[in-house]
């Protein structure tokens, strides 16, 4: 077992801690999306259609098994920091899908879609 060390820096969120603290996650985050964008787990089987399926886990298999001839990206980890890779996956199709059995991946692209809207629109107006 570890010792506890006593480090208040690092464990107490006091107005400054918590600024090195949020540089040091935006930094982790950043990583984060490098390693998504660049992962082979997270892959690209294309099959000559311009129709795209995001999907992960056992919601890939059954994706993979009925849709023979589709464009599929398979989401090995974490497909929320891999925005590059999703960005270039969706424009690469004509019709984009998202097949998995809770709605995170999906969720996670309308938020994204929306985030994207709303700083269109606060840039333009």
């Amino acid at each position: 077992m570890i010792p506890y060390q006593h480090n208040i820096t690092k464990y107490v969120a006091t107005p400054a801690n918590g600024k090195v603290m949020r540089r040091k996650l935006e930094e982790r985050l950043k990583a984060m999306e490098d390693y998504s964008n660049a992962a082979e787990i997270n892959c690209e089987e294309y099959n000559g259609t311009k129709v795209g399926v995001i999907s992960s886990g056992v919601a890939y298999q059954y994706a993979k098994e009925v849709l023979k001839r589709r464009f599929l990206l398979k989401a090995g980890h974490d497909l929320s920091h891999a925005n590059g890779k999703i960005r270039k996956f969706a424009a690469s199709v004509e019709k984009l899908y998202v097949e998995e059995m809770d709605p995170y991946i999906e969720n996670h692209l309308k938020w994204r879609v929306s985030r994207a809207s709303e700083k269109k629109s606060s840039q333009n107006g």
